[in-house]
């Protein structure tokens, strides 16, 4: 479904636009998944195609947590990103969560539809912060 959203978009000659909300972290320090989040953005946006608001951004121009205040919203309620997404012009959302589980980390990402319908997932498993850059990068390049 991405892969056709991606066709149609650039066919079109417009870059899509994705909003970035973070991930998350689980045992692992919050400043090192901010800065994961930041660096997929910033892979994602490296060709062209792809033009990415990242969360850091979200939350310097709208304030995201008042946002969501104003307009009611749960925290993955359909609706709340379908408004979201209109104020923004974004045509999908990237979530994800980085988790260290003993020696490993991992990585659970996702692109969503304003609708909530998953239109990209990925999932990988890694040993240490430099080999989740590069898998970062290769899930960019996907």
């Amino acid at each position: 479904m991405f892969g056709v959203l991606v066709v149609a978009t650039l066919t079109a000659g417009q870059p899509i636009q994705l909003a970035s909300m973070g991930f998350t972290q689980v045992k692992v320090p919050k400043a090192l998944v901010a800065s994961f989040s930041e660096t997929f953005a910033a892979r994602l946006g490296e060709s062209g195609a792809l033009r990415v608001t990242t969360q850091r951004d979200i939350v310097t121009v709208l304030g995201l947590e008042r946002q969501r205040q104003l307009l009611g919203c749960a925290e993955e309620s359909a609706s709340c990103l379908a408004e979201l997404a209109g104020a923004l012009g974004a045509e999908g959302f990237i979530t994800g969560d980085v988790s260290q589980v003993g020696r490993v980390l991992q990585l659970n990402l996702k692109i969503i539809s304003p609708s909530g319908k998953t239109l990209f997932s990925a999932l990988r498993r890694v040993s240490t912060p430099e080999a989740m850059l590069q898998e970062l990068d290769a899930v960019a390049a996907e």
